[in-house]
């Protein structure tokens, strides 16, 4: 459960936006927590475009982190939790190493399509120049 008065940040694609902004039952999540929105627009979850998020969250750290789509857009909160979470390293030896810091925010995850089970995971699916990376640890 995210606590009232918690920082958020929304992790979304633009379909899965689009469609969840239309429907009413969330308009009281956005009305009680105001969260920070950012839009993956990607084809799959690319290193350097998640860097670019973590360096503008991570010295204002949210409390949680909510993806709203499919597992390119869970596999993205993941990475950006336990990125934003290191204070220091490399981001390619901190995934590859499966590094994350004392405090990684919540995830919470609502999967709008059936079968990747990235929400079931502890692990998430980044690419880096091409190459396909896995960041694995319980706290994802």
């Amino acid at each position: 459960m995210i606590e009232s008065g918690s920082s958020v940040l929304l992790v979304t694609g633009e379909r899965s936006w689009e469609a969840v902004s239309k429907i009413r039952l969330y308009s009281g999540f956005f009305d009680k927590y105001y969260p920070t929105r950012v839009s993956i627009g990607t084809v799959v979850p690319e290193l350097d475009n998640l860097i670019e998020i973590v360096k503008r969250f991570r010295d204002d750290k949210p409390d949680a982190i909510v993806a709203i789509g499919g597992g390119k857009i869970i596999d993205s909160a993941k990475v950006i939790a336990g990125l934003i979470s290191c204070k220091s390293g490399d981001p390619v030896s901190n995934i590859s190493k499966g590094v994350v810091g004392d405090y990684v925010p919540k995830i919470v995850a609502m999967p709008t399509t059936a079968g990747s089970g990235s929400e079931a995971t502890s692990f998430a699916v980044v690419y880096h120049k091409g190459k396909k990376m896995s960041y694995n640890n319980e706290k994802l």
